[in-house]
């Protein structure tokens, strides 16, 4: 009896588990689909904007383009599909490199990210603390989380969600009414399955200023409104913080 009731919970987990990896195929193939029914509209209005387009495909990569913030930055940004890996979080990445700096200055966290941080920020270090003998970016980010202070950044329409790292007072300010108007005011866009209440972040460390979607087939209304978010930040942070 106890190897009939084995084998039946064994077959029940292989079940669960076939169903669920069905369902993570199926969101895939229906993300591919719809992002190539999206790419000529896509492309057309990128380059109408003077953007620079690539839409070779290469790895999870699906495509790329780039441009200048009024500000005279160069940005690039990309869509990761992440097909290749079992976590299913595809994301929109832009990117300034030009305003890096030595050290993470800053990080804003969306309403998860900002949970984490009030209820654990000791297990939060701690955890850093051990990835940073193995990564040179923990290492960064566990040298900033010791100083770190959590400042919300909050507009009149919604309060509660964003708030931004920082380890100098004043970061906030780079967020002017119109920065946060675009933070929280976003066009719609599906999220991705593992990162439905932390959707957005963005930073300022070795790499630059950097902005992350978690979001499954952007629209180009999407792709806009992360170009003018992250280029308003990078204009404004050039003033703060070290620079490289």
């Amino acid at each position: 009896m106890d190897g009939l009731v084995g084998i039946l919970a064994f077959l029940a987990f292989a079940g669960v588990l076939s169903a669920l990896l069905l369902f993570a195929g199926r969101q895939q193939r229906r993300a591919t689909q719809r992002e190539a029914l999206e790419a000529p509209r896509r492309e057309a209005a990128a380059r109408q904007r003077g953007w620079a387009y690539d839409g070779t495909r290469e790895g999870d990569i699906a495509y790329r383009i780039s441009g200048r913030t009024p500000g005279g930055h160069a940005w690039r940004l990309w869509y990761d599909t992440d097909a290749g890996s079992s976590s299913s979080s595809p994301k929109l990445v832009w990117r300034a490199a030009s305003v890096a700096s030595p050290r993470v200055e800053w990080h804003v966290v969306d309403r998860i990210g900002r949970k984490v941080f009030t209820g654990g920020a000791g297990l939060l270090k701690a955890g850093t603390r051990f990835f940073a003998r193995f990564n040179d970016t923990a290492r960064l980010y566990a040298e900033f989380l010791q100083d770190a202070q959590l400042v919300p950044l909050e507009s009149a329409g919604e309060a509660g969600r964003y708030a931004v790292l920082c380890r100098e007072p004043g970061a906030e300010r780079i967020f002017d009414a119109e920065a946060l108007r675009l933070l929280h005011d976003w066009p719609p866009f599906k999220p991705s399955y593992s990162a439905k209440d932390n959707c957005i972040s963005i930073s300022r460390d070795t790499e630059g200023v950097s902005l992350t979607c978690a979001c499954d087939a952007p629209s180009i209304e999407v792709i806009e409104h992360a170009v003018a978010l992250g280029s308003r930040v990078a204009d404004r942070a050039q003033g703060h913080g070290r620079l490289t």
